[in-house]
């Protein structure tokens, strides 16, 4: 792959990144099971084509590897493996990507603000209702229902 010329361009999509952090277990053999820390952040297409840009940059430091699997915007990288230098860290970031018109179809204007404002999410698997997806802008959230794209609270 040559990702040096990757880019992706399309607004047609919100980028969700969910972001785990790593450290070797005491004995140093292997990864620990459960993350040291998370981050899930909304990244617009510039910073996602970044991300992938900068694989071949980290692969001569370290070790970085990328999953590609087919999604609502094609066939893309949605999985970044990257380990320190040093073996000492691991980064695991994947991407997830909605299409705008599907989650703006049943928007109100506070909604549509939320999406345009949004720096974090975070999701909820809900019984009777499925996953939910809340948005977090600075000063406002808002809830979205993937399986009815209906926005919820």
């Amino acid at each position: 792959m040559n990702y040096k010329n990757f880019e992706f361009t399309s607004d047609h999509y919100i980028i969700l990144s969910y972001e785990e952090r790593y450290t070797r277990t005491t004995s140093g053999k292997s990864w620990k099971s459960k993350p040291d820390s998370t981050n899930r952040s909304v990244k617009t297409a510039e910073n996602y084509t970044n991300y992938i840009t900068a694989i071949p940059f980290f692969n001569r430091l370290g070790s970085c590897r990328a999953i590609w699997t087919y999604t609502y915007a094609g066939y893309l990288p949605t999985r970044i493996t990257s380990t320190s230098p040093d073996g000492k860290d691991k980064i695991v970031r994947r991407f997830r990507f909605i299409p705008v018109s599907q989650i703006l179809e049943n928007a109100g204007w506070r909604e549509k603000n939320v999406i345009e404002n949004a720096i974090e999410w975070e999701t909820v698997e809900a019984p009777s209702r499925g996953e939910i997806i809340t948005f977090i802008t600075k000063e406002n959230s808002a809830e979205y229902e993937v399986r009815t794209h209906k926005w919820v609270g």
